[in-house]
């Protein structure tokens, strides 16, 4: 009776963890793709007015001013680059968070599941690739702000 009892709390802890690692995949792939229309749109969005404002005044100004305006493009293409970078450290963090559930090993006595041979390995690099995403999408962040004082700063000397 014991035995029957602790079978079927084995099972449901089984059961729990097969869930959390379906969950955790599905995750992975929901948020990277949303977070990578995201960040395509915002610094694309913003590389893409520059441009605009670049053609709307090439006839107007030399092209020592445009210059000035262009090279603000930089940093959006930097901040498209790290957003791209913790789009994918993101998508690891979540995919290595799954593999920490894959890699217990299932037992039928408590605590029903035990660190299997990779488990410890799958824990440091999902705890990496999560530090990694949240420093490189501060940077995109940052980046984007930066290139905006930039157009900002051009667009007022265009105007001396």
């Amino acid at each position: 009776m014991v035995e029957d009892l602790n079978r079927k709390t084995a099972e449901r802890a089984h059961e729990n963890l097969t869930e959390f690692t379906r969950q955790n995949y599905q995750a992975a792939f929901h948020s990277g793709q949303i977070a990578l229309r995201s960040v395509v749109l915002v610094n694309g969005g913003a590389a893409v007015a520059v441009l605009f404002f670049i053609g709307a005044i090439a006839a107007k100004v030399s092209v020592a001013q445009i210059s000035l305006v262009a090279s603000s493009l930089i940093w959006f293409v930097a901040g498209i680059t790290c957003g791209l970078l913790a789009l994918t450290c993101a998508y690891l963090t979540n995919l290595y968070d799954a593999n920490v559930g894959t890699s217990l090993n299932q037992t039928w006595e408590y605590p029903y599941n035990q660190p299997g041979r990779y488990t410890h390995y799958f824990v440091r690099v999902s705890r990496f690739v999560h530090i990694l995403a949240i420093l490189a999408g501060t940077a995109s962040l940052l980046l984007f702000v930066v290139g905006m004082w930039d157009v900002r700063s051009a667009i007022i000397l265009l105007g001396k």
